[in-house]
Order: structure tokens, then sequence, then C-alpha cells
């Protein structure tokens, strides 16, 4: 069988920097003690380290523009992040709702989407999360994308497939 990973995120400013959650089948992924594990590379994808566990349930995953050792996480627990090359994991945010996706962009924004809050930013390496927009009802933000050339401009995709833009 292939070795394919279910998550994986380059550094904003840094495209020899990525994160990775390796996998084999969706079944089946490389356990550290049970649980899932996050991997990253400095070397463009020559090699790779294994950092450490991942939260429970992570749906998605993006690295700090700030700083080469912060990796955030979405996970059904909530938005969470790493400042230790995810060794460890802290709640990033003070709702434990489940967090559906998480973006950063090169100048040190990140984005979040937590059910029943809405779509979130903050500026790194602040972590002072601020409400964006909570118009999506029961519908929930997998994706998003920021336009290179204007950062007000947001591109998201909803679970139904829906785009919606800002």
């Amino acid at each position: 069988p292939s070795v394919f990973g279910f998550a994986v995120s380059v550094h904003p400013n840094d495209p020899d920097t990525a994160w990775f959650v390796p996998a084999v089948k969706d079944e089946k992924r490389y356990p550290v003690d049970g649980k899932l594990v996050v991997t990253r590379t400095r070397d463009g994808g020559k090699s790779w380290t294994l950092q450490g566990p991942l939260p429970g349930q992570t749906f998605d995953l993006a690295a700090s523009a700030v700083d080469v050792d912060t990796v955030y996480a979405a996970t059904r627990g909530g938005l969470m992040r790493s400042l230790d090359a995810g060794k460890t994991w802290q709640p990033a945010h003070l709702v434990t709702s489940p967090a559906s996706m998480v973006h950063t962009t090169a100048d040190g924004t990140a984005y979040a989407f937590i059910v029943g809050i809405g779509l979130i930013e903050t500026k790194e390496p602040a972590f002072a999360w601020k409400p964006l927009n909570n118009a999506f009802g029961r519908h929930v933000l997998l994706h998003l994308a920021v336009a290179p050339d204007n950062p007000l401009r947001l591109y998201g995709v909803a679970e139904t497939g829906g785009v919606v833009t800002s």
C-alpha cells in the first residue's frame, strides 16, 4: 500500500518546512502510544522527524508564520496549539467546541472556525482571538483561502460544498 497523510501544512514563509500526519489507509495510522502523530520536515521533504502525538481527532493543521516551532490543530475538542514543535499541545482558545479548520498567512494572521463561535482570527503572536463571522448557522467551514493580493478577501468551503466569500 502507498503511504499518504490526511493533514499537511507548509510554513507560510519557509517552503522547506512542513508539517504532515502520515497514514496508511484511512483506518490505520502510525501510532505513538496509540495516538496519531505529527511529523515535520525542515529540508523540503527529504527527511521527516517525528514530533509527537496529535491531540485527539485532529481535522486540520496550520504552521505559524512567526515561529517555526508553533503549529495549530483544529480538533474535535477545540482549537489547539503546540509551542514546542508538536511535542505537547494546549488549548489555543477558551471554547472547547469542535474546531473544523485552521489557516495561517505569511503576515502572521491565523484563522480558525469553531462550531458555535464561527470564524475567528488573531495576529500572531498575540493569540487574542476575535470573531469575524458567525452567520454560518448549522454549517461548518472546512477550508479557507486568503486572496494574496487582498487579505480582506476570504474564500471558504462549507461542509455542504458551498463556497462563501467575504
